[in-house]
């Protein structure tokens, strides 16, 4: 089993094993949500009976506050590992107040089909809705800001990130989600139809599991990219051509490109590149590194007409020659069956 896969699925009996009976514990019930009490008594946050058993089911709204001997708590975390499993649950509608979202909190709820969060919440802690597998979308609200790694792994049907207009912490671009300052590259959906993607101009650094997962058979990452966090291509199997702009190897290690897609793939470079990239950690995996320049590569790319059209990467003819491209943006072009960059 791949090692990003057990690490999800163990942590939380890991911590079972470590804790022991503990952490079964949750201190009252209300209707169908079970709680536990804060250091201080004065807030509650959702947590679960037994740990892995998927508690909830159907729909589930958690209030803004709850009932607990006879006085009003208000409800202020979804803690770590609270709907874990939850196979059952189809929809939950989040309250006002809530302002972070634990480890792993929806981890596996594989037929949760939506999620509603309010404007309060601020974090998204590690893996919280990893294998989500049937939510199409997700809308970021206006006071998340902090983003945690693995949080949207194996969302499959994940089509796209809406945001809400007063959030100043991320942004959406073609369906994706960024920075607000587009230096970082957080999450592709991998549901999004679609097979090829291109890296905004200034992005720095692909944050890990970024491409996790993805159906893309063709990835342009830009030239001011300078990072790739671990994990950023894990099980992005259909993967075929990277494109890197990049004249310095952006750092990575080992563990950001599945071996069968370092083994097949093409990845091409400028000419004066490819050896840093052949020697380089991470890159230096992929058996096949192409130079290419303004007048295409050696070797073969993803169409083979040769009629001197012009191509986008995803097949359509956007010019009838090569003379003719001054209108279009700057990006990944074919030609006679050859990949050529427009600056």
């Amino acid at each position: 089993m791949n090692s990003v896969i057990l690490k999800s699925l163990c942590a939380a009996f890991i911590m079972l094993s470590a804790f022991g009976p503990a952490a079964l514990a949750y201190d009252f019930k209300v209707g169908s949500i079970y709680y536990g009490l804060s250091n201080d008594r004065k807030s509650a946050y959702v947590t679960y009976a037994n740990l892995g058993q998927g508690d909830y089911s159907g729909y589930v709204r958690v209030p803004y506050e709850v009932n607990w001997q006879m006085q009003s708590i208000p409800v202020k975390k979804i803690g770590d590992f609270a709907f874990i499993n939850s196979q059952r649950v189809d929809s939950v509608h989040i309250a006002e107040g809530v302002t972070s979202i634990g480890q792993q909190a929806f981890s596996h709820c594989y037929f949760m089909q939506s999620v509603s969060l309010p404007s309060t919440v601020r974090s998204l802690l590690d893996y919280a809705f990893e294998y989500c597998e049937d939510m199409t979308s997700f809308r970021i609200p206006a006071s998340l800001s902090q983003i945690n790694e693995g949080v949207f792994y194996d969302c499959k049907s994940l089509r796209g990130f809406t945001i809400d207009e007063s959030n100043t912490f991320f942004m959406v671009a073609d369906d994706a989600l960024y920075t607000a300052d587009m230096k970082e590259f957080v999450q592709y959906p991998c549901g999004k139809p679609g097979s090829s993607f291109t890296v905004a101009d200034g992005t720095t650094t692909l944050r890990p599991y970024s491409f996790s997962c993805c159906r893309l058979e063709w990835a342009v990452l830009p030239e001011s990219l300078t990072a790739v966090g671990d994990y950023a291509f894990i099980e992005a199997t259909a993967l075929r051509h990277i494109v890197c702009l990049a004249d310095t190897p952006p750092a990575c290690s080992e563990e950001v490109f599945e071996p069968t897609v370092a083994s097949t793939a093409t990845l091409y470079v400028k000419p004066e590149a490819v050896q840093a990239y052949r020697d380089a950690t991470g890159w230096g995996s992929f058996a096949k590194i192409v130079a290419f320049d303004a007048d295409g590569v050696e070797g073969i790319g993803a169409d083979e007409r040769t009629d001197g059209a012009v191509y986008s990467i995803s097949g359509m003819k956007v010019a009838n020659s090569k003379e003719n491209i001054e209108n279009l943006p700057a990006g990944i072009y074919f030609t006679e069956g050859k990949p050529f960059i427009k600056k």
